[in-house]
C-alpha cells in the first residue's frame, strides 16, 4: 500500500473549501493514503490517516523520506527535524543547518546531506545517530 507524507501548514489534503484550514497552527505532519489503496495510482483521492503538530520556531522546506527507517527529514530553517513517521514522535534534531533547503539521504553509505543556503554550506550526519560528521 502506498503511504505519503505531507506537511501542511494552512493547506489540506485536497485544495477544497472544505479540506482547506483557516488559521492552522504552525506545521503539520499528516500521512495520507489513496482511497481504495491503489498503489502508486494518479488521480485518486486521499484520505487523512494521522496528523501530527510539529510545533517550534522556524519555517519548513523541502522533505526527505526514509520509509525503511520510518523517519520524515523536515528542513525548519536553522535545523532538521526528524520525525518517526509510526507514531509521530521526535526522533532528533540536526542542529546548525543555517538556511536548510533540502535533505539528500545516501542509505547505502549511512550518511545524510544537507543544503544550508544562508550558511552557503553543507552538513553531513550520521543516519543512525543523527550526530552530524567532520
Amino acid at each position: 500500500m502506498f503511504i505519503g507524507l505531507a506537511l501542511i501548514s494552512s493547506l489540506a489534503c485536497k485544495p477544497s473549501a472544505a479540506s482547506t484550514e483557516a488559521g492552522a497552527a504552525p506545521a503539520t505532519a499528516q500521512a495520507t493514503a489513496p482511497a481504495g489503496g491503489a498503489s502508486g495510482s494518479s488521480g485518486g483521492s486521499y484520505t487523512i490517516e494521522r496528523r501530527y503538530v510539529l510545533g517550534g520556531p522556524g519555517g519548513w522546506d523541502l522533505l526527505s523520506l526514509d520509509p525503511e527507517a520510518n523517519r520524515l527529514y523536515i528542513a525548519r530553517a536553522t535545523r532538521v527535524l526528524v520525525m518517526n513517521t509510526l507514531d509521530g514522535s521526535i526522533a532528533g534534531t540536526i542542529p546548525d543547518t543555517q538556511g536548510v533547503h533540502g535533505i539528500a539521504l545516501a542509505r547505502d553509505l549511512g550518511k545524510g546531506l544537507t543544503s544550508n543556503g544562508r550558511a552557503v554550506t553543507v552538513t553531513v550526519f550520521d543516519l543512525a545517530s543523527l550526530k552530524t560528521l567532520g
